[in-house]
């Protein structure tokens, strides 16, 4: 069969999928193997994939050996005391219940025997326990392989402690009473298919599923590196709210800024090194990004039954009241300094870094769209359409690079006539010949967002060109100065947030196909930002 079968495309990069053959199905537990190549290059995940292709057809050729060496001697102890603690409470349940239990001649039988299999090794008598218990967690051993012999000691030893109990438990001269054992926090009864996961392992199946941007990806495996610094890389089901709380505490203590050569150091270490160190710790918002990533991997473990309960649900730093605003819009006094007076627009310069004309373009286009910076500056040339004599922009996820917040942002935005004035059209045809297929090719990055160093620029130039010192003024100040100019021109609500893409948030909104264009041109074409003059475009080479 050709290696195109096992290689897939998709929106996060390239992976690896090829089918469990039906005999080998059961003891792997899994019907297809699937791994990310983490790449998005073509040449690449072919080369991968090669490589790949011979591990894995190793794998699925040799029986047995997907679990060698995968029990350990610590998971193997931890398997046995659950099940010991389970059969005392068995015991414990009988007696209340007034049912027969083994007689004492019995019990000290078998615990003689017992220890002599424990001495000696002898796990064949046990075979019976072993193999239900290897069943009950389908772990998939193969008989008398060393991981079964293995977890076979630990269960004798395990039998012969539980035996020894009821033998004191039916002594008269025992005086402690029996009780009920509660399970460990975190232990087996949050485990629901018996499968043992590490969170490791756990967001290496959450990315492969698919369905998610590349930056989240990216974002959430860092904040689990951190948390598997802080706690160890645990199986998913031993993670405590107390181990969720921690995390969150330490987070706190995270500066906001972490200079790049100390990127590399543990959280434990970050922590230590700026203890006594004056400097901001991150905000609320970055804090329980951190805990979100943790949530999001934990909630698709319950629905993939690995747990019964996310522990990580509900656990937050509380944001800001809401009385304090954490963004504000744009005055005229501020618009006239973005526009009239900073040297983009008065000199026409286009400093390194900002992306060429879309230093021009961008903040105009927020202006008079209410868009988000992302979505300006994912735009196509292809995006920028026209439809009853409106020229719009088509604000969508169609390709591998572009991402949308959510649903509702995917929307049409009338060009406003204020832009056209400006020379929107004479750059877009510009550029259209210049063979260009994005609006501003030049906004790219080489890790993350695509508008990372832009976002980076215009916030440093809103500061020290323009004079505006307000940190809850940013880019995404424009966003809320057009949403104020929307309420200024009376524009209904349901109108504007059709124009911002904000869900209104009612069952009506599933209905119908929206506004036309046409109505949500006249709306747009209604706002205005009295006493701004904005010089008009002209092209530097």
């Amino acid at each position: 069969m050709p290696l195109s079968h096992y290689v897939q495309r998709r929106r996060s990069g390239y992976y690896y999928r090829q089918r469990v053959p039906k005999l080998r199905q059961q003891q792997l537990g899994k019907h297809e193997i699937v791994v990310s190549l983490r790449t998005m290059c073509p040449k690449a995940a072919w080369y991968r994939a090669a490589q790949l292709y011979v591990s894995v057809n190793e794998i699925l050729d040799t029986p047995g050996s997907m679990s060698q060496h995968h029990l350990t001697h610590q998971l193997a102890a931890q398997i046995a005391e659950r099940w010991k603690r389970r059969a005392l409470n068995e015991d414990f349940d009988q007696r209340l219940a007034g049912q027969p239990t083994r007689t004492d001649s019995d019990v000290t039988r078998d615990l003689q025997s017992t220890l002599e299999d424990l001495q000696r090794v002898r796990l064949e008598p046990h075979k019976g326990l072993i193999d239900t218990v290897i069943s009950e967690h389908r772990l998939g051993l193969a008989s008398e392989s060393e991981d079964w012999r293995r977890l076979g000691y630990y269960l004798v030893k395990a039998s012969s402690e539980f035996l020894h109990e009821v033998q004191k438990r039916s002594d008269p001269d025992h005086l402690a009473p029996m009780s009920y054992i509660p399970p460990e926090q975190g232990e087996q009864d949050t485990v629901v298919s018996g499968t043992w996961l590490k969170l490791s392992e756990a967001i290496d199946r959450w990315e492969q599923e698919g369905g998610r941007r590349a930056l989240t990806v990216k974002e959430w495996r860092y904040r689990i590196k951190r948390f598997i610094e802080l706690k160890g890389d645990r199986y998913v089901h031993q993670i405590t709210t107390d181990d969720i709380r921690d995390f969150k505490d330490a987070y706190k203590q995270m500066p906001a800024k972490l200079p790049q050569k100390d990127r590399q150091r543990s959280l434990p270490q970050i922590i230590e090194r700026y203890a006594d160190c004056d400097v901001d710790r991150l905000k609320p918002n970055s804090i329980n990004n951190g805990l979100s990533a943790l949530s999001s991997v934990l909630s698709w473990c319950v629905e993939n039954r690995y747990l019964k309960e996310n522990v990580a649900l509900g656990i937050r730093v509380p944001r800001p009241k809401k009385g304090v605003r954490r963004r504000l819009p744009y005055d005229a006094n501020d618009l006239a300094a973005i526009f009239e007076q900073s040297p983009i627009y008065q000199l026409g310069q286009r400093p390194h870094g900002c992306g060429g004309e879309a230093s021009y373009w961008i903040p105009v286009m927020a202006l008079y769209t209410g868009a988000r910076l992302e979505e300006i500056a994912q735009l196509t040339i292809d995006d920028v359409r026209r439809e009853a004599g409106w020229l719009y922009l088509d604000i969508n996820d169609e390709g591998e690079k572009k991402f949308l917040k959510n649903a509702s942002s995917k929307r049409r935005v009338p060009v406003h006539p204020r832009m056209i004035e400006l020379g929107f059209d004479r750059f877009l045809k510009l550029f259209g010949q210049q063979g260009h297929e994005d609006l501003f090719p030049n906004v790219q990055s080489a890790t993350g967002k695509r508008t990372a160093a832009f976002s980076k620029w215009i916030n440093r130039h809103l500061r020290i060109e323009c004079g505006i010192r307000d940190p809850r003024k940013v880019f995404h100040s424009f966003r809320h100065t057009f949403k104020d100019a929307c309420r200024e021109a009376g524009i209904a609500r349901d109108l504007h947030n059709a124009l911002t893409g904000h869900a209104t948030g009612g069952v009506d909104q599933e209905y119908g196909l929206g506004f036309s264009i046409k109505t949500l041109g006249h709306a747009i074409g209604s706002i205005h930002y009295e006493g701004l003059s904005i010089p008009a475009w002209r092209h530097r080479r």
